[in-house]
């Protein structure tokens, strides 16, 4: 243990003086001061603009004004926050037979920008077929569903009226029914359902690029060390175990400290937001939802330590597989074939985050969360909107580590041998080889 701390500190020096680690340090959290404001920002200016429109009504009922109506109801009772499109409606009457020479008039008009496009009412509208709408826009998902949405509030409303429902209970009787939705109890929870779902991608995503980066580093580290022969001289008087652990915990203590400095800031970033919206240009209504605290994941200090435990077990037992890489290959391209099988169930497990926070209950995520392979990931996935209960999270944690110490030993032998391996590039027998001579 004693050789192996001079290791640690060299590889932990070098990582942090650099100039990339100090650049990438200090504009992390930039960057994530950006992306927060740039999300507001186009949160609240996308999905606007004008859309002249025509509604070509062969329905016989006149649903045209109503459709135009309702659209308006629609857009007024959005977040305030959020900037909605404004519509210019052109109004007309047709008969059915008119269909297909409206059709070609008016995609002319389209063409010709004089409108950004027009819905068709066929007389069949109640039974719900026919219905068409052709534009420009057809691809702006905020206007079709206005229309969509519009269109089937009246034929709705005309049908019930049809069945002779009093028109003055119509109104009520079609009001949207709101519905607040949040977990039961305080484990895990982080405010309302939304946010401890982006909350749950965003830790997701920082355990996966924190794995993968340091990762790469501590791969590159060894290769550098094996080209220029340099290990052949540390060996000499250091076991290759102590000098594996040593690169590994000390190149892994870089990348904690710059994760913690990140976190600080997003700290920060959260605790600020409203300020940092406002200087993004942020509207009103979005101001005030931040100010109140309901945009913003309330992160439980329970949930903290399980993130920081399972990083550490996963960057421990994956970065120790980056080393016995580096160690085995002898080219940087012969590396990259190497690492994509390793990250194969990491990259299995951020591709299970979603699900189990959907679903944290559900054998996927459960059985994620116990493979040691996949924990570190799915486990503060499922921790971060609840459903997980503790011995769960205690067993999880065993059986990552018990697996990463294992990883470690086999590690071992592997890497006395592997790292004065030059030549050719080494079998999988000649790799369980070295094991048995180690």
């Amino acid at each position: 243990m004693s050789r192996m701390l001079p290791v640690l500190k060299r590889e932990f020096t070098q990582a942090v003086m650099t100039r990339g680690f100090i650049i990438g340090t200090l504009l992390g959290p930039l960057l994530m001061a950006g992306l927060f404001g740039a999300q507001f920002l186009i949160v609240s200016q996308s999905g606007g603009g004008e859309h002249r429109i025509a509604i070509l009504d062969a329905s016989g009922r006149a649903l045209a004004p109503h459709v135009v109506e309702t659209v308006a109801e629609r857009t007024s009772g959005a977040p305030s926050f959020v900037a909605q499109a404004s519509y210019e409606f052109e109004l007309r009457e047709v008969a059915a037979e008119e269909r297909d020479a409206l059709q070609r008039e008016y995609a002319q008009r389209v063409l010709a920008k004089e409108l950004d496009g027009f819905l068709w009412l066929p007389p069949e509208a109640l039974a719900g077929a026919g219905i068409r709408y052709e534009g420009s826009n057809a691809t702006n998902s905020r206007v079709t569903a206005d229309l969509r949405q519009g269109v089937q509030r009246v034929v709705q409303s005309e049908r019930l009226r049809r069945e002779g429902i009093d028109e003055d209970r119509l109104g009520d009787a079609l009001e949207p029914v709101s519905m607040e939705v949040a977990r039961t109890g305080d484990d895990g929870q982080a405010g309302d359902v939304n946010s401890a779902r982006l909350l749950a991608f965003f830790m997701a995503f920082a355990i996966y690029v924190m794995v993968i980066m340091w990762g790469q580093a501590i791969l590159m580290s060894v290769q550098e060390e094996k080209r220029d022969r340099i290990v052949e001289l540390i060996v000499s008087s250091i076991r290759a175990r102590d000098l594996l652990l040593g690169k590994v915990l000390g190149i892994g203590a870089a990348g904690v400290l710059q994760l913690t400095i990140w976190v600080l800031a997003a700290v920060l970033v959260l605790t600020y937001g409203a300020v940092a919206a406002a200087l993004f240009g942020a509207g009103e209504g979005m101001l005030q939802a931040l100010a109140e605290g309901s945009m913003m994941p309330r992160v439980p200090l329970s949930l903290g330590v399980i993130f920081v435990l399972f990083f550490a077990g996963g960057f421990f037992l994956f970065a120790t597989l980056f080393a016995v890489v580096g160690a085995v290959v002898t080219s940087t391209q012969e590396a990259q074939q190497f690492v994509f099988p390793v990250l194969m169930p990491f990259l299995l497990g951020f591709f299970m985050a979603m699900p189990a926070a959907d679903n944290p209950a559900s054998g996927v995520a459960i059985m994620g969360s116990l493979i040691p392979f996949t924990s570190p990931i799915v486990m503060p996935v499922r921790a971060s909107v609840g459903g997980v209960e503790w011995i769960q999270v205690l067993v999880s944690l065993a059986l990552l580590f018990a697996t990463a110490a294992v990883i470690v030993w086999f590690a071992a032998k592997v890497y006395r041998v592997a790292i004065f391996a030059t030549g050719q590039k080494p079998t999988l027998s000649e790799i369980v080889r070295w094991m048995r001579a180690a």
